[in-house]
């Protein structure tokens, strides 16, 4: 070392050694490592520390004059004093909800009904009361207008509270206490290992931090200095003590002739310079020997120091340190892992949770406090719904099954039994709540429900209807005037429940029936066909299976119905026929869900209200479709099914044709670079004749291909259209492009190239606006002028305008 730098580390010790006398700092000490002496820390660098700590982080500063050395030391945070905050108190009733206006505008309305200029009004406003933060109820109120002869102008109110949306709520209070509950059991043990964790974390940062701190470089610096110092002295008293102590001895030759002097001299050299050569041989001998000797004692010296032996040992201890941490780690990540999925599964112990039995049951396991949960819970849970005003009912197929009347509908199933009751005015006839008529017959409904079980696991329920309803009149007949008879009957039904996946329910009615003449006759003739079980050309019978398999990926669903000629409910049914219905569906997936084949059949399966009544026929309806799912390749479903075509006569009479339909679509979605691309082709056909329908379009095919493009800000839309039928051929070209101007606005506009049989030519258009504008809501605009085929095989121009604004709150 340098004489500066001897200077410098002396100054540095002296002044290191008068702070030592003073002390360091308690809290800089305690932040030392534990395994660690004192004596080892640099006098340099570790000198005159001083500490700060912000959260869970403690930095050391140390060094004279200024900072030569930072530590960082991460632990636990210090916890401040928290004063008691008062939690608000949520309010009473809360209120969500959206409201929605939609003005519709046709220069011309498609089939079934005929009309120019059609307008039309429509407010929608969805209320969600929140009472008390737990019951909720939905309100709904919709209104529309319009300038049609068909559609009537209505206003409908709507008041709901269903056991569903409670149910979900009671669930997530559930959740929140069984998941605390277990946070708190794992606390204490993830707490520990997490100290521990921390602990070993804390002590391994600090000694890795000490081990490259340049103290220890400076310490074994001058450790070497020292070792090599004091053999090389050793060395060079041993060099000297090989040397001759004096002049050779030389020995000179008797007389009889005496040598000159200068001979003599010269004797006495060569003999001084061999004793000399053999000496210094000798010596480089061994300095050879020494200097190998020197670096194997120097380099045992330093393997042997206290330093270096100290150094290792606490090498050794941070690799101990490190072993232990990453168990710790493993042991804290298992106790992580133990903790999430012990919340998965009571997630999905929760969703499984259907009835009130099944929740007690489940606050008994888990040992939690049914007090936490709503007053009167028990009570809301047997309540399925209470709906006022315009609701749907959904009993049973022999009854009442999705019909809309407007009254009041309720359903309860309070532990093992099963209680429904409702009545209002029917809206189903011939959609009277969709389509006007001229003298309107007013219809009811009252049915009344009981029975043992759950309505949706096992049960045993009986059933009465009663009220009034069209029967026998075709729709807006000016020939007879319009009637609403007597309708009464019971049924009993049953329902067996297997598993999760599959269940089997039967049902027999009975009802009352009008002989010809006789309409409108005494109450009490009526019931008695209702008791007569010695007549069976009013009863029904129904059958229906419903099955899945998860792991073959099965699906199997059907009904059978058996009417008898007489027989009469609330259900859209024909009547004054024998009626033998059934519809068959399977759905079988293969090949890893990849694959997904639908196949149904079925047989007077009439479910719509437009139908003519006392229609029976044989012909079966055949479907079929086929799915293919391949990532990353093109998605392709083909289907042969049957379709149904609603024609308005001139007369006023609603009439239904069906026929079947052959129908593929391909659809494909890619990306190049930042250019995202969707590909739509679809293949259609009709089978059908001309007196099948009053459409244009009959044993007709059309193929369409549609292109998407999404970049960035815009959005480009190009299609073609081959639309063939007899005496007409039609192709279609289009382009559109949707612009996002700003985050809150789009535009949309579009050019469509029509060209019909070679020789007509005609352009439509399309334009839109969506703009999202803050306390106003989003703002909807559209222009459609479209082409469609008209009945002199031509193209007719239609032109489509809507107008529309949706506003959540």
């Amino acid at each position: 070392m340098t004489s500066r730098q001897w200077i410098l580390l002396i100054s540095c010790l002296v002044v290191g050694k008068l702070q030592a006398q003073h002390g360091i700092s308690v809290a800089a000490r305690n932040n030392f490592p534990d395994s660690v002496s004192p004596s080892t820390f640099s006098k340099i660098f570790d000198t005159n520390p001083s500490r700060f700590q912000s959260h869970d982080t403690v930095w050391i500063y140390s060094g004279i004059c200024k900072t030569l050395k930072i530590a960082m030391f991460t632990g636990q945070p210090l916890l401040p004093n928290i004063t008691s905050v008062a939690i608000k108190k949520p309010s009473f009733i809360s209120i969500h909800g959206n409201v929605q206006y939609d003005f519709l505008y046709r220069s011309f309305s498609d089939t079934p009904y005929y009309q120019k200029d059609f307008r039309q009004h429509t407010v929608k406003t969805n209320f969600a009361f929140l009472f008390s933060n737990t019951f909720p109820v939905q309100v709904t109120v919709l209104h529309r207008n319009s300038n049609s002869l068909y559609f009537r102008d209505i206003t409908d109110v709507s008041v709901q509270f269903s056991q569903r949306d409670y149910f979900t709520r009671l669930k997530e209070n559930l959740y929140q206490q069984a998941s605390q509950l277990i946070t708190v059991n794992s606390s204490v043990m993830l707490k520990q290992v997490e100290e521990q964790y921390r602990s070993k974390l804390l002590q391994a940062e600090q000694l890795e931090s000490w081990l490259a701190s340049p103290a220890r470089l400076q310490e074994l610096v001058a450790e070497k200095e020292r070792l090599a110092r004091y053999p090389q002295i050793a060395v060079q008293d041993s060099i000297l003590s090989m040397l001759p102590s004096g002049l050779p001895d030389v020995t000179v030759p008797g007389k009889p002739q005496l040598p000159d002097e200068k001979t003599i001299l010269k004797a006495i050299a060569d003999k001084l310079n061999d004793r000399l050569k053999v000496a210094g041989d000798s010596i480089l001998k061994k300095v050879d020997q020494w200097e190998q000797a020197k670096l194997k004692a120097i380099s045992d010296s330093l393997l042997k120091t206290k330093t270096a032996a100290f150094i290792e040992k606490k090498k050794q201890e941070l690799a101990k340190l490190k072993k232990e941490l990453a168990q710790f780690d493993k042991k804290l990540k298992s106790a992580k892992k133990s903790i999430a999925d012990s919340l998965a599964l009571l997630k999905k112990e929760i969703v499984m949770l259907r009835d009130p039995a099944a929740i007690k049951d489940f606050i008994r396991k888990k040992k939690l406090n049914s007090k936490e949960l709503p007053k009167g819970w028990q009570s809301l849970l047997s309540i399925r719904s209470v709906g006022l005003g315009r609701t749907w009912v959904d009993h049973s197929e022999l009854t009442a099954k999705n019909i809309s009347i407007t009254g009041i509908n309720v359903e309860l199933n309070p532990g093992n039994f099963y209680f429904a009751a409702t009545t209002g005015r029917i809206n189903y006839r011939f959609r009277d709540f969709v389509t006007a008529q001229s003298d309107p017959s007013p219809q009811s409904l009252s049915l009344f429900r009981a029975g043992v079980g759950k309505k949706d696991g096992n049960n045993f329920i009986l059933s009465w209807y009663d009220g009034k309803r069209n029967l026998l009149n075709p729709f807006n007949s000016t020939t007879a005037q319009t009637h609403a008879e007597r309708v009464i009957g019971m049924s009993a039904e049953v329902r067996f429940r297997i598993n999760e996946n599959q269940y089997i329910s039967a049902e027999f009615a009975k009802s009352s029936f009008h002989n010809t003449g006789t309409v409108n006759g005494s109450n009490e003739s009526l019931i008695d066909k209702v008791k007569n079980f010695k007549d069976h050309s009013n009863e029904a019978y129904s059958i229906k299976v419903n099955n899945y398999w998860p792991k073959a990926g099965t699906k199997f669903s059907g009904y059978y119905t058996k009417m008898g000629e007489h027989f009469q409910s609330f259900n859209l049914q024909p009547v004054n026929s024998i009626q033998e219905s059934f519809h068959l569906k399977l759905q079988q997936q293969l090949w890893k869900k990849k694959l997904t084949i639908d196949a149904a059949i079925r047989k007077n399966d009439f479910n719509n209200p437009f139908i003519s009544q006392g229609i029976s026929s044989s012909t079966l309806f055949k479907s079929f479709q086929l799915s293919l799912r391949i990532p990353k390749y093109p998605y392709l479903t083909v289907g042969f099914a049957p379709s149904t075509q609603l024609t308005v006569s001139g007369n006023q009479r609603l009439t239904e044709n069906m026929y079947n339909t052959l129908n593929a679509v391909l659809s494909y979605s890619s990306n190049f670079k930042n250019v995202s691309m969707i590909t739509n082709a679809m293949y259609l056909k009709f089978y059908n004749n001309s007196p099948d329908t009053g459409f244009i379009y009959y044993n007709a095919s059309s193929f369409s291909l549609m292109q998407f493009f999404y970049i960035n800000k815009w959005q480009l839309q190009s299609g073609l259209t081959i639309t063939e039928q007899q005496e007409m051929k039609v192709y279609t070209l289009e382009g559109a492009a949707t612009w996002q101007l700003r985050h809150w606005l789009s535009l949309t506009a579009g050019l469509k190239y029509n060209r019909a049989n070679g020789k007509q030519t005609q352009f439509g258009s399309t334009a839109g606006l969506n703009m999202a504008l803050n306390k106003i809501g989003t703002i909807q605009a559209s222009y459609d002028k479209s082409l469609l085929p008209g009945i002199a095989r031509d193209l007719v121009p239609v032109q489509t305008g809507r107008v529309s604004l949706y506003r959540s709150f």
